[in-house]
This record gives structure tokens, C-alpha cells and sequence, in this order.
């Protein structure tokens, strides 16, 4: 298929409407491309009501199918696609002949290899104009994970659309605990994605280079129960001129986390990103050294919202906060759900800084009144929300 970028981005910046589709249709049938005919026929396909038109429809598509296949669809996704396998790994998400959404994944072994069906999909003609991959798990025996998902992605052609991607779209812990999905790394991905603005990544051996850098991306969400020190680092050097929303979970040393506050200095300059307002640190061992760093960090000042929950937060993360609550003021909200505050404390943040939500409160052990108390996070009396 020949391809109009302009006109792509024209599509997509109004998916519904059958216009620009019209034009793009125009364009292919102009260069003799079968594109151009299998398009105008959907278009007609959609706004028809007439039977025996529709049918003609229908039967002029399938001649194409078997004149073009693999112009159309590539020749490796038309042997695919009708395996009876196929719908129980993928989900395709059409519009007027094109794939504008794509889920793989499955919970059950299946006899189609899930790798190479994903990387006839990326390749076909059809995908041409992506805007969402989601990926679930495609290695289901032990060990679990998506990594061959991931290697086709990295491997593939280059999805100059792609606006969202979620790897690791599995529920937790009803289908699979989040710390027996293993990841793998994901730059070789993100080096295919060049214009991805929402980034969601969820399992375990999360694996993000020297430093997570990307031009255009905007949201980014990494959720486990272990995140590496290397990968922790990499968050720490993070270069993201666009991104508006960072969410990290950190995890438990158990679980694969190896993770720490001096890793994460580099963040809390703000020079790596620039345009952020919401940072969620949440989820860790050492989650009272990142509320002291985050109220001492010059990029507190840029930021409308923080969440430090779901971890060890404790009397000296809490204190901090109220230590540091004429810095705080500015912030539309202040998320501590999941934490280990002492009733007191937590009553004297709220009453302080009314914009903090405390959210679930763990009971503290009795030593956490002692001043002996060596704050010892990897004790067995404290744990963050989610390991396993």
C-alpha cells in the first residue's frame, strides 16, 4: 500500500469522520493501489442501508481479498487471520477496512505462535495507521510473561501514529500476580513509537535502558511489586519534555525492587522534565526519604498533585510533610492512601494541609513510638500495598 502521511494524520485527527477517509481513498485510486477501491467500498459499506447493495458490497470485497491478499493485509496475516485460533489472542479494532486498535494476549496456551502472528499483524497494511496497542500475556507457561510480545514490537516496522500503548493488560491478582508477568525491556518498543503520548506498562523485570527517554509522551504509568535498580535509575535520568503525569510503583526488595532515593535524585531537579504536574512516587520501601526529598526538590514547585501512596510511609515521611506545609499549599491534592501514619499524625496532616487525603491507614507496630526505632524498612512489620 502506498502511503500519504498528511493525509493519514488528517484521518486520525477525526477518525469519525468519513471525509478525509474519502480523500485518502481518492489518492490511493489515483496511483492504482487496490487500497483505494477496497476503501471507497467500505465507506460505502458503512452508509448504505440498500440490501442487494450491501451484498454487492460484500462480494466485491472478497474478490479484492483474493486478487490482492497480500497487498491488502500482507500475505502472512491473510493466512492468519483465519485460523480458528486467531480471535481467542487478538482483538482488531476496524475502521473502514483499517486497524485503528490492536489487543493481543491470552491467558490459555494456544497452538498459533502469538509472536509471529503479532509481528504479521504490525507488518500488515492495515495497521498502517495504529493509534493503540495493548498487549496482554503471550507466554502464559511458566514463566509467564510478554516478552515475546515485546520482541516483535521492538522488531517491527516503525508505527508512526501510535498514541497509546499498554504492556502488561492483565488484571491482577484475579488472572496472574503482577510479580510472575515478566516484562522485559521495552526501548527497543518505544524506539518504534515516535509520536506515543500515554504509556502504561505493568508485570515484573521491567527493564528501561540507561535512561527513559521520549520526545512526545505525556502520561506514563509503571506498575509492579519490584521495580530493578537499573530500571529505577533509568526513571531517575528520565528525559520527557511533553510528560504531564509520572506514576512509578516501586515494589518490595522480595519481589525484584532494588530501587533507591539516591537513584531517584536526578528527578527531583525537574530539568528532565519540564512540562510535568502530577508525580506518584508510590508503592516503596522507602517511601518516607521520597517525601522528605519531594518537599526539599525544586520540582515541587511545578506540580499541581502528588501521591505518595501505597507504600512505607511512616512518622518520618509524615513529619516531613508537615515540616515542609507552607511548600505544599499550592497542591490541588496531596494522595497518601496506603500508608503507616499514627492516627495523631494523621489528623494533624489533614488539619494542616486540608488538600491531603490519607486514605487506607495501616496500624503502626508498638515500636513506632520508640526513639530506638532504626526505621528499618525491610522489617517484616511494614510492607508496601502490592509485592506478589
Amino acid at each position: 500500500m502506498q502511503r500519504n502521511l498528511e493525509l493519514e494524520r488528517a484521518i486520525l485527527a477525526a477518525p469519525d469522520d468519513p471525509q478525509p477517509w474519502s480523500v485518502y481513498a481518492d489518492w490511493l485510486q489515483s496511483r492504482g493501489d487496490p487500497w483505494g477501491e477496497r476503501l471507497t467500498l467500505e465507506l460505502r459499506r458503512e452508509q448504505s442501508d440498500d440490501e442487494d447493495e450491501l451484498v454487492h458490497i460484500l462480494g466485491r470485497l472478497a474478490q479484492l481479498q483474493r486478487q490482492h491478499g497480500g497487498t491488502i493485509m500482507g500475505e502472512r496475516l491473510s493466512t492468519w487471520i483465519n485460523e480458528p485460533d486467531f480471535a481467542d489472542i487478538v482483538e482488531l479494532e476496524w475502521h473502514y477496512g483499517f486497524v485503528l486498535g490492536l489487543r493481543v494476549g491470552s491467558l490459555e496456551d494456544v497452538e498459533l505462535p502469538v509472536s509471529e502472528v503479532l509481528a504479521a499483524i504490525l507488518a500488515s497494511p492495515a495497521c498502517c495507521m495504529l493509534r493503540r496497542i495493548s498487549v496482554g500475556i503471550t507466554d502464559p507457561s511458566y514463566p509467564t510473561s510478554l516478552r515475546s510480545a515485546v520482541t516483535a514490537l521492538a522488531a517491527g516496522p516503525v508505527h508512526e501514529h501510535l498514541a497509546e500503548l499498554f504492556l502488561g493488560d492483565f488484571s491482577y491478582p484475579d488472572e496472574c500476580e503482577i510479580s510472575w508477568v515478566s516484562v522485559g525491556d521495552i526501548t527497543g518498543v518505544l524506539a518504534r513509537c515516535p509520536a506515543l503520548r500515554h504509556l502504561h506498562v505493568r508485570g515484573a523485570e521491567i527493564e528501561l535502558g540507561d535512561a527513559l527517554v521520549h520526545p512526545t509522551l505525556e502520561t506514563l504509568v509503571i506498575e509492579t511489586g519490584g521495580l530493578p535498580a537499573r530500571a529505577c535509575a533509568a526513571v531517575g535520568r528520565a528525559r520527557l519534555p511533553a510528560l504531564r503525569s509520572m506514576e512509578v510503583w516501586f515494589g518490595r526488595r522480595e519481589y525484584g525492587g532494588g530501587g533507591s532515593i539516591e537513584q531517584l535524585a536526578p528527578l527531583f531537579d525537574g530539568a528532565g522534565l519540564p512540562a510535568l504536574r502530577h508525580l506518584a512516587l508510590k508503592n516503596s520501601e522507602f517511601q518516607d526519604a521520597i517525601a522528605h526529598a519531594l518537599v526539599h526538590a525544586d520540582i515541587l514547585a511545578q506540580l499541581a498533585s502528588v501521591s505518595l501512596g501505597m507504600g512505607i510511609l511512616r512518622k518520618r515521611g509524615g513529619e516531613a510533610l508537615l515540616a515542609a506545609a507552607d511548600r505544599l499549599r499550592h497542591l490541588a491534592r496531596i494522595d497518601l492512601d496506603f500508608n503507616w501514619l499514627s492516627a495523631e499524625l494523621a489528623a494533624e496532616l489533614v488539619r494542616v494541609l486540608p488538600r491531603v487525603h490519607i486514605g487506607e491507614r495501616n496500624e503502626p507496630p508498638p515500636t513506632y513510638f520508640d526513639d530506638d526505632d532504626d526505621g528499618d524498612e525491610g522489617d517484616g512489620d511494614y510492607y508496601t500495598q502490592v509485592g506478589e
